[in-house]
């Protein structure tokens, strides 16, 4: 079964959806599409991007799609992830996530945002 994760502007404060006010508008990444994914192949290495900013990437239970694309103003990215090791995936989604100091939701997290 596939878990999306959406990777966009968050506020820091917020532990849940919940906890977004209803009236957030999010802003444009800080990062150029480029930028996020040479970090993320820093993360993830061999991965591949092509030219339409979709990647697919396997190791040790990792079955991971990325999408990247160019967009003006880049306002998010996405992971498909249908890996069997959980923990491996959430470690590699976290030190993405982390090196570039954004959030993500996870629609199979408790309160909808990845920990």
């Amino acid at each position: 079964m596939a878990r999306d994760i959406y990777v966009q502007d968050i506020p820091f404060d917020a532990n849940s959806v919940g906890d977004i006010p209803d009236d957030f508008e999010p802003l444009p990444l800080a990062y150029t599409p480029e930028q996020v994914r040479e970090v993320i192949a820093a993360a993830a290495p061999g991965i591949e991007f092509d030219s339409a900013g979709w990647a697919t990437y396997e190791s040790d239970g990792i079955d991971l799609e990325v999408s990247v694309e160019d967009s003006e103003p880049f306002e998010s990215f996405a992971f498909v992830d249908r890996s069997s090791n959980r923990a491996a995936v959430n470690d590699l989604i976290r030190s993405i996530l982390d090196t570039l100091d954004l959030r993500a939701f996870d629609v199979d997290s408790d309160g909808g945002i990845f920990r």
